[in-house]
């Protein structure tokens, strides 16, 4: 019987050898996330020391806020270095053993592979794995350690305008995971076509003798071009799809920012809420942008990973080397079993 593991897991095979640097990358993310999350504390308090009047317990808290920034540069540069540094070993082993594999494959491997197909998928297989790796679960890590500190300070200021100005950033991380689902697909999409493209290109080159001798050099034109307009078309709607993350972080930022202002503000007249921690809550949800709006993106990540990392291992898997064990008659490009002789 085998073991199963939940999808979620599948980037623990491939970090698994890694574990000191992950356990070191784990650290450093919550060193950073700690340090970012009282950074706003600290200036509230600095602030409302104003408002009291006490400047000298101002200044302290003005260098204790800029002592916990330093900590968190410091631990969001081990950070970045440590786990996307990963990310790149990992990338580097999965690049070096397909390289390997593909050396070692017969020439009547490459008959019976598109050989567009290997170069487009295993490109981008890999790098999607890189992101999943590095990027998506630093972002996990920083979100799962940031959250709960800075949720936790904002509820002990004030836990009703907590809860209205995360309402926006809420919709914001769903709204992210929604547009990066819609990019996931068409990136397959795209994927697929550049397959094609990269495959009917070689075939065209690799059977120029052919296709010059049948006449095919309109068809093959005509081939190129609807591939290449398919590409095109699959682009632009991913650019479109891409640039809609930065009105829909603008537009939920303002709306935070909005009910920040006139709910807190509100709060503040009436004596409820000081000045100070009103700043503090300003620096709140600078702190949350990033996490909250990557939750969705590295969970797009996340759930595609697992069929990038499968697609890239299946092409070194055991079935498809005894396919490849029949030797074919070198020399004939692939699409000559699509012409159809007439006498």
């Amino acid at each position: 019987m085998t073991e199963t593991r939940p999808s979620f897991f599948w980037w623990w095979k491939l970090v698994a050898p890694h574990r000191r640097t992950l356990v070191a990358g784990l650290g450093a993310t919550i060193l950073c996330s700690v340090s970012a999350a009282w950074v706003p504390y600290w200036s509230g308090r600095a602030v409302h020391a104003l408002e009291l009047g006490q400047y000298g317990r101002s200044r302290r808290m003005l260098l204790a806020m800029l002592g916990f920034t330093l900590v968190a540069g410091l631990g969001r540069y081990l950070m970045r270095n440590t786990l996307i540094g990963l990310s790149r070993t990992i990338e580097k082993g999965q690049r070096e053993g397909l390289y390997g594999f593909l050396l070692a494959r017969p020439f009547a491997f490459f008959e019976h592979q598109r050989i567009g197909d290997l170069m487009s998928r295993i490109g981008d297989d890999v790098s999607s794995v890189r992101m999943a790796t590095g990027p998506g679960l630093m972002s996990f890590l920083q979100a799962f350690s940031l959250l709960p500190i800075t949720l936790g300070l904002m509820f002990h200021g004030h836990p009703r305008l907590t809860l209205a100005v995360m309402l926006p950033f809420s919709l914001l991380g769903l709204g992210f995971f929604v547009i990066g689902k819609a990019s996931h697909r068409t990136q397959q999409k795209l994927q697929l076509v550049t397959s094609e493209l990269n495959t009917f290109s070689h075939e065209t080159i690799s059977g120029e003798k052919v296709v010059q001798a049948f006449g095919l050099e309109g068809q093959r034109i005509e081939g190129f071009l609807a591939l290449s307009r398919k590409q095109a078309r699959l682009s632009i709607r991913q650019s479109a799809i891409f640039s809609s993350y930065g009105p829909l972080a603008m537009l939920m930022g303002g709306l935070a920012a909005l009910i920040l202002v006139s709910f807190g503000g509100s709060l503040v007249l009436s004596h409820t809420l000081s000045l100070g921690d009103l700043t503090a809550f300003t620096g709140y949800l600078a702190a949350l942008t990033w996490p909250v709006m990557s939750l969705g993106w590295a969970a797009n990540l996340s759930s595609s990973g697992p069929g990038r990392a499968r697609s890239a291992s299946s092409r070194c898997s055991p079935a498809r080397r005894r396919r490849c064990r029949r030797p074919a008659c070198p020399g004939s490009p692939p699409f000559l079993s699509r012409l159809t002789w007439r006498t």
